[in-house]
């Protein structure tokens, strides 16, 4: 059988959970929960805008709200997000994509996290708002988010989220040669301790000496200095992806 992919199983060095919380503040989101079931919830939270559901809320809302439900197992891209919390939907229906993220706005927004309080998976959740709420199949994108179902799925999940950042405007040798270093350099950065500060360190001294080497009159020399500012490209690619998947940016 399978292994359950946890709350806090790495993904890009980043937890899971961390990754979504951390994802939804890029795309937007101003109130995000975590319920507390998740073991560690609290811990992995720290340094973000994300609290943690329970019971008693002191602060439920009660004007009209847009509620976002994510489960745990999903990698998502802040603009699947942001799809998600700016899509027109016709009010107090529940639409729900086949991953089991859902997206329901509601007049009583009360209601609906007082049931998110009683059940620890979206799938319970669910199945009390289905009987609430009409329904609706979500027109969302899929391309967006990536759906884990083992712990087998977090190596395709790395490699699916560096592939989200070349963007198709860069150029022909950054799209194929550079980036694609970068990647491979990322994927093992990030599940070590290099932080972005030390990554900026580096390829400024590699940029700096590159200058040295390519200012020099001897023609060897100019070509050391060029293969040692494409190296400052590469680490400078990667430091950006590093800086994203950390939520830096």
């Amino acid at each position: 059988m399978a292994e359950r992919v946890r709350p806090g199983t790495a993904v890009a060095g980043l937890p899971l959970v961390r990754r979504i919380v951390l994802a939804a503040a890029r795309a937007g989101f101003a109130d995000i929960r975590v319920h507390k079931a998740l073991a560690g919830a609290e811990d992995l939270l720290a340094g973000t805008r994300a609290a943690t559901l329970t019971a008693d809320e002191p602060d439920t809302p009660r004007a009209a709200r847009r509620i976002v439900i994510v489960p745990a197992n999903i990698v998502p891209q802040p603009r699947w997000l942001r799809s998600l919390l700016e899509a027109e939907l016709r009010p107090e229906t529940l639409y729900v994509d086949p991953s089991l993220a859902a997206v329901i706005e509601s007049a009583d927004p009360a209601r609906v996290l007082a049931g998110a309080t009683r059940h620890r998976s979206a799938g319970e959740l669910l199945g009390e708002l289905r009987s609430a709420f009409a329904e609706c199949d979500g027109a969302f994108e899929l391309s967006g988010r990536f759906v884990l179902t083992a712990r087998g799925d977090v190596r395709r999940a790395e490699a699916w989220l560096l592939r989200g950042l070349i963007k198709q405007r860069e150029g022909f040798m950054s799209r194929h040669f550079e980036r694609r270093i970068s990647l491979a350099l990322t994927r093992r950065l990030v599940a070590t301790r290099v932080t972005p500060d030390a990554m900026t360190l580096v390829s400024l001294a590699v940029g700096l000496v590159g200058a040295a080497f390519f200012l020099a009159p001897s023609p060897a020399y100019q070509l050391v200095g060029a293969l040692l500012f494409l190296a400052h490209s590469i680490l400078d690619g990667c430091l950006g992806c590093v800086v994203r998947e950390h939520g830096l940016q």
